[in-house]
């Protein structure tokens, strides 16, 4: 629970026990995941990134909704620089290595199938909610890495700040979401 105008943040540290703790019978396993020590810091720099990035963007469209979860992502970058990405993500190593090893094809995807500036809400679940994998609706589906929405959205992100250094971290959370997706220029390669 996190209270900003108090400078108050409760942390339930049962929900940090270990995937295979006793305790979370019951709990899908992809949940279970996240419930590790290694997830207090990222899930705290989480907590604390969404009171300086609006939950819903000013624009109902997908490629809002992906910069949005991009700028929950570089604060985390900039709260715990130290910290490994995957654990920023609520990853595995291996669905960190599966989501950039195919950067490239989600990107496509997303790209070939109209999603961007796409507002059908049913996208949310596909791409951006925690879940056990992404929604291809493909066979590479129980492979994928779960939130590869809020993946990509990182990633055009840091592309933008790369190819923008002049810009503070606070201007940067105030633009919009298509002035940092045109500035980026992203264009991943495997």
């Amino acid at each position: 629970l996190y209270v900003p105008n108090e400078g108050l943040l409760f942390i339930d540290l049962s929900a940090f026990l270990g995937e295979k703790s006793e305790f979370y019978e019951g709990i899908d396993v992809y949940m279970r995941k996240e419930m590790t020590p290694q997830n207090v810091l990222p899930k705290v720099a989480e907590t604390i990134a969404a009171d300086y990035v609006p939950a819903t963007p000013d624009h109902n469209k997908f490629l809002d909704k992906i910069i949005n979860f991009g700028k929950l992502m570089i604060l985390q970058d900039a709260f715990l620089p130290e910290t490994m990405d995957q654990f920023k993500m609520h990853y595995s190593k291996d669905q960190q290595s599966w989501a950039i090893s195919n950067e490239e094809n989600i990107w496509n995807y997303c790209v070939e199938n109209d999603l961007l500036f796409s507002d059908d809400n049913r996208l949310d679940e596909r791409f951006l909610a925690k879940a056990p994998f992404s929604k291809f609706y493909t066979e590479i589906d129980p492979k994928s890495s779960p939130r590869v929405g809020a993946f990509i959205g990182w990633q055009i992100c840091r592309q933008y700040l790369e190819k923008n250094p002049e810009i503070t971290l606070q201007k940067f959370l105030h633009l919009p979401a298509t002035e940092i997706f045109n500035k980026s220029n992203y264009k991943p390669k495997n």
